[in-house]
């Protein structure tokens, strides 16, 4: 084998292992088979506020295991991200952790306050992973993802020219 058909083997490969990887990494990895996440799939905002303008998804949640686990695909880098979990009733306390490279691995915690509402406004690049925890069953809740358009700021050069 020639070097121009190992050149175009080890593109080809590259290639491959890079569709491959942008096709597996839609959610923290884990090595327990228990661990069966539910996609949030973003579907266009459709709203009067113009200031709202990207994708959302809601789900409505009725939970009868101790863990809940969800992820989000496809979020860039630029867009802000706000995400709301809300218990139905006040009382019930649920713990939200988010998650990115592993379900082991712990970005951020909470739980819902007195309100029964817990929220966080970030920015993340890819895929993300959300999980929810309580002990009281069943528990009720909605979970309201926001993830807004791209955000292009200018930016100024580093370079300046001299005197």
């Amino acid at each position: 084998m020639g070097f121009r058909e190992r050149l175009v083997l080890s593109f080809v490969l590259t290639g491959l292992m890079l569709i491959a990887a942008d096709r597996t990494a839609a959610q923290p990895f884990a090595l327990d088979e228990k661990i069966k996440p539910t996609e949030l799939v973003l579907s266009d905002y459709v709203g009067t506020d113009a200031r709202l303008k990207g994708k959302v998804a809601v789900a409505e949640v009725t939970q009868k295991d101790g863990t809940l686990y969800f992820f989000a695909k496809g979020i860039s880098i630029f867009s802000p991200v706000v995400l709301f979990v809300e218990t139905a009733n006040k009382a019930d306390k649920l713990v939200v952790s988010l998650h990115k490279n592993t379900w082991n691995t712990v970005e951020l915690t909470g739980e819902t306050d007195s309100e029964g509402l817990w929220s966080q406004n970030f920015k993340t690049g890819g895929d993300f992973g959300l999980k929810v925890s309580t002990t009281k069953l069943p528990a009720k809740y909605q979970i309201i993802l926001w993830v807004g358009d791209e955000v292009d700021v200018d930016m100024q050069s580093p370079f300046k020219r001299p005197n």
